[in-house]
């Protein structure tokens, strides 16, 4: 991809693929930088108004950055690749926010005492199973 947008702006002096690497790494490095600044403001946002509201917004504004992105045609300047990219970033909230639903939801549904060498039924166990799965998927 960022072959073909330095190509396009560049028409002049192509790089090749071999070349693509620094650009690619900016490329990463500004989506970074967006998902970073903004990680606490999303948690703040999930904190006062609910996680599922935040993501829907996340989603959203993440998706229109991702169109932005696919039509620019420049890699860099105003509206170039770059600043796409850590727009990207910016409205990225998803990661953070899922693991937190998910170790809240493993926590507060399942946390009523089941120990594991209690002899359990079919759903204490289905329970057991789920915590643990949520606990695993939000690395908590």
């Amino acid at each position: 991809m960022s072959v073909y947008l330095y190509n396009n702006a560049h028409p002049d002096k192509p790089i090749t693929v071999e070349q693509a690497g620094p650009y690619t790494a900016v490329l990463t490095t500004s989506f970074m930088i967006g998902r970073t600044s903004t990680a606490h403001f999303w948690g703040r946002l999930a904190d006062i108004y609910g996680r599922r509201i935040v993501l829907m917004v996340s989603l959203t504004g993440s998706g229109l950055a991702c169109i932005w992105f696919g039509m620019t045609s420049t890699y860099s300047g105003l509206f170039g690749a770059v600043i796409a990219r850590g727009v990207i970033g910016a409205w990225n909230s998803i990661v953070g926010v899922t693991k937190t639903y998910a170790t809240e939801l493993a926590y507060h549904e399942f946390d009523n005492g089941i120990k594991t060498h209690d002899v359990v039924n079919s759903d204490q166990r289905q329970k057991q199973e789920n915590r643990i799965v949520g606990i695993v998927m939000s690395m908590r």
